[in-house]
């Protein structure tokens, strides 16, 4: 009898580490999988470092995987669940703090909904994750949480994130969140009336050490050698913390008695833990663990980490041999062994991924706090081996160059990624609509740059503001932008940034004002002899008098405007003008014109990749459709 195939999936399996030792949670394992099924929405999971919860997870997940799935030779199998699962599909998300992580993204990839569904608001995006929980019973663990929260408040970094991790929680939906993470976002997690976590809606479990007799057996199993009241005695002093007990296994194993003269080592604490390995090992293995520990949580296959591992201050390039890259495998594995590294299988190439314990890497790179420039430099130099496509389509397409660009920054070379970020990465940003990584990369970059780059970073700023409504914000920073320029004597940035503030006039309704604003930039530019800018000016009168309702004349400001975009190749505003004529001629009753120029901006906002004008295009289309 043939075996059906199910139709259930497991997303995000290539980011769960494989558990190699699992001792002693058998009975908290069943705890939460009871807990599971009860009435509460969400699972909220805490506990320091090393204590073993991301293992918890990932076997709580795989009792929802089929065996006899998992034994087929596709790669696809990885990703089976059984129907017999309780939940229609499963989702296991790890936070990391690299600048493509995109929690948002993960979701939409889980749903097998286009990327594109990213450039909606923030608000609009959230009801599409909703709704999709409301339809279909999901399963969704997201790990790793303290990569999302601020150092001291643990409050999400990014208020979307937590305006979406309150909605995963409190909103009507058939769905189980489980949350993941040394410290829990108690604000972003509280209702929005009692300030404080309902335990009726989410059920908190804090995660402890695992028993004295479980520690002994993980210490035995992982090959320790000192004799029986030893490990007793090693297992009563580190709180059964898993870490701990993989390294001081691992010591045991290469000195065994040794512990016994040295009980400053048998602790919880990884500082000294982390001392004594180093203390153990060769050069080469010291070496690796301390470039790894800079790298931001994104695992990295064997051949990138030899690469990063051969290395040298003044090699251009780096060619090595099979055998290099066999000694990185042999050198990941020990890492593995002992707890300092994670090893991932990509389900897409199969091919393995490492990545360093969290808790490592901050402890290694406390230790080598005055190697750490160094480190960087070679973090860096790894990512420049990294070729990125020509054409940018998504975040994913940049990755490798937000790290490099990360890393240049700690090296402060402000001047080379200001220019990168300015005539680049911010322009894609805002196609994509990635409102809080624009912002990131622009505060990051205005304590370190002056000039035109500043001047672009607080008007960026200003926009953002401006687009989401917070135009006291966007004001503040438009009237820096002009300060800025005054003193600076820039009659062009002076220009644009009074035009800007047309614009916070123009949102505000005051249409006269907006119109004396405009109307001074466009002189500027005039006498400048700007095209470009002098078309965008005539836009901008334009959309004031659309806005006012007086089609003719915003229609004539338009089509002035128009002509000289077309002459100068100014994709993006040719698009954005022929919809707000589309908008004019639908006021007018005029179809066949409306339906031109709707077609012709739709076109060019693909063609060049602008995800969010799109959007509002094919949304505005399907509400008018319907009206």
């Amino acid at each position: 009898m043939q075996m059906q195939k199910s139709s259930k999936r497991l997303f995000g399996g290539s980011q769960m580490p494989t558990i190699k030792e699992w001792v002693g949670r058998e009975e908290l394992l069943a705890k939460l999988a009871k807990n599971l099924s009860n009435q509460h929405k969400a699972l909220a999971i805490h506990g320091e470092g090393g204590i073993g919860k991301t293992a918890i997870i990932i076997k709580l997940i795989e009792q929802y995987r089929s065996d006899r799935w998992r034994s087929l030779s596709n790669r696809e199998s990885s990703s089976i669940i059984p129907e017999t699962c309780p939940y229609d599909n499963v989702m296991y998300c790890k936070a990391n703090n690299s600048d493509s992580f995109n929690l948002f993204g993960e979701f939409f990839k889980a749903f097998g909904l286009p990327a594109n569904s990213i450039a909606l608001s923030p608000e609009q995006t959230i009801d599409i994750i909703i709704k999709k929980l409301q339809t279909e019973r999901w399963l969704i663990a997201i790990d790793n949480l303290e990569d999302l929260l601020e150092t001291y408040t643990h409050k999400c970094k990014s208020s979307l994130i937590g305006n979406l991790l309150h909605a995963l929680v409190y909103s009507e939906h058939n769905s189980k969140i489980i949350i993941i993470g040394q410290k829990l976002p108690e604000l972003d997690l509280a209702d929005r009336n009692t300030k404080k976590i309902d335990p009726e809606v989410i059920d908190v479990e804090e995660i402890g050490g695992i028993s004295p007799s479980a520690s002994i057996q993980l210490l035995e199993d992982l090959g320790a050698k000192d004799h029986q009241i030893d490990l007793d005695w090693i297992a009563d002093q580190v709180d059964g913390n898993i870490f701990a007990l993989k390294l001081l296994a691992n010591y045991s194993k290469h000195h065994p008695g040794e512990l016994r003269q040295k009980p400053e080592l048998v602790t919880k604490e990884i500082m000294p833990l982390m001392r004594a390995y180093l203390d153990c090992q060769k050069s080469t293995a010291t070496q690796l663990l301390k470039r790894m520990s800079v790298l931001r949580r994104k695992g990295l296959n064997a051949k990138t980490l030899t690469t990063l591992r051969l290395l040298r201050p003044y090699a251009p390039k780096i060619v090595f041999k099979k055998l290099a890259r066999k000694n990185t495998e042999a050198l990941l594995a020990e890492f593995i062994d002992c707890g300092l590294v994670e090893k991932l299988i990509d389900q897409e190439t199969g091919e393995n991924l490492y990545i360093m314990h969290r808790s490592v890497s901050q402890t290694l790179q406390t230790l080598f706090r005055l190697e750490l420039p160094e480190l960087w430099s070679y973090a860096a130099k790894m990512y420049s081996f990294f070729k990125s496509p020509k054409q940018m389509q998504n975040l994913e397409d940049w990755q490798f160059r937000l790290e490099k660009l990360y890393f240049c920054l700690l090296l402060r070379k402000y001047d080379v990624v200001g220019r990168v970020v300015v005539r680049s990465l911010l322009p894609s940003l805002q196609r994509w609509n990635h409102l809080d990584l624009q912002q990131e990369w622009c505060q990051r970059l205005i304590p370190h740059v002056e000039g035109n780059i500043y001047q672009y970073c607080i008007q960026t700023l200003g926009c953002i503001y401006r687009d989401i409504g917070r135009l006291d914000d966007a004001e503040r920073y438009f009237k820096d932008s002009l300060s800025y320029a005054t003193r600076k004597k820039s009659s062009r940035e002076m220009a644009k940034s009074i035009g800007l503030l047309g614009d916070v006039a123009r949102y505000r309704g005051d249409y006269d004002e907006a119109e004396v604003l405009y109307r001074r930039s466009l002189q500027f530019f005039l006498e400048l002899g700007d095209r470009s800018s002098v078309a965008i000016s005539w836009a901008s009168l334009g959309e004031n008098e659309l806005d006012r309702g007086n089609l003719e004349l915003a229609e004539i400001h338009l089509k002035k405007a128009l002509v000289s975009m077309k002459n100068l190749k100014m994709t993006w505003h040719i698009a954005e003008v022929n919809w707000d004529l589309t908008k004019i001629y639908r006021a007018k009753g005029d179809w066949q014109q409306a339906q031109t120029h709707c077609d012709i901006a739709a076109t060019l906002f693909r063609k060049i990749g602008a995800e969010k004008d799109l959007k509002k295009i094919l949304t505005s289309q399907s509400k008018f459709s319907l009206g």
